[in-house]
């Protein structure tokens, strides 16, 4: 058990270009049970190195759509990326390659998001679908899907923050933003993107801080990597 206190959260800040990747294989020479992405080019292995942060922007395959990943190795020879947490590829079907094209993109810095007051989360529950048969005394229920994942991240307003203009950038552009939250008590990083809104105007009240909010709707998983 841990708490959250002396925790940090970043925004994506800056980014290279997107890159194609061909398919996802999640076997290796060697490696059982790892996630490579194979990308279209050869010359866009360069482009990545260890411990590189990426966001798959688009992908075929909506399982892993908007989910964010550390890079683990390089084969420059056969254009492949390995990436970590490994056990995301247990969501991919069963099989050696998966055609789910897409497109992937490192990041290159973050911006902090400061004077965070409050994390609000709503949906993430399970939905069941209910039935009975004629010939049962009883109703049964069947899991379906979850509903989606929207957070709301309220901060004291401050004109200057850099970090306005980022959001309000990733909101004009409708593009996918890329967030991490730093847990130092329980030494570990947790990576999540979505499309983002960003309200501005500050909610004001006598003798309290004035606050502005940033809402999400999540795309794709929770990544927990260790921080150290």
């Amino acid at each position: 058990m841990h708490l959250p206190n002396g925790s940090k959260i970043f925004i994506e800040a800056s980014n290279e270009r997107e890159y194609d990747f061909k398919w996802l294989d999640t076997t290796d020479v060697g490696i059982p049970n790892t996630y490579v992405l194979v990308l279209n080019q050869a010359v866009g292995v360069s482009a990545f190195g260890v411990g590189d942060i990426v966001v798959i922007t688009e992908c075929d395959n909506k399982l892993i759509e908007g989910n964010v990943y550390s890079i683990r190795s390089v084969n420059g020879d056969v254009s492949r990326v390995r990436v970590w947490p490994e056990y995301r590829a247990n969501d991919l079907p069963v099989g050696n390659y998966v055609s789910s094209p897409g497109k992937v993109r490192r990041i290159l810095s973050w911006a902090e998001l400061p004077c965070v007051q409050s994390i609000d989360k709503d949906g993430n529950e399970q939905n069941w679908y209910t039935y009975q048969f004629l010939d049962s005394g009883r109703e049964e229920r069947q899991k379906t899907t979850k509903s989606a994942l929207f957070m709301s991240y309220t901060m004291a307003h401050d004109p200057g923050n850099p970090a306005y203009d980022i959001m309000k950038a990733h909101e004009r552009d409708k593009s996918l933003m890329a967030m991490y939250m730093h847990i130092p008590r329980a030494e570990e990083n947790r990576y999540w993107s979505g499309g983002v809104s960003f309200d501005d105007v500050p909610d004001t009240a006598v003798n309290e801080m004035e606050t502005v909010t940033l809402r999400m709707a999540i795309r794709g998983s929770y990544n927990f990597l260790p921080s150290s």
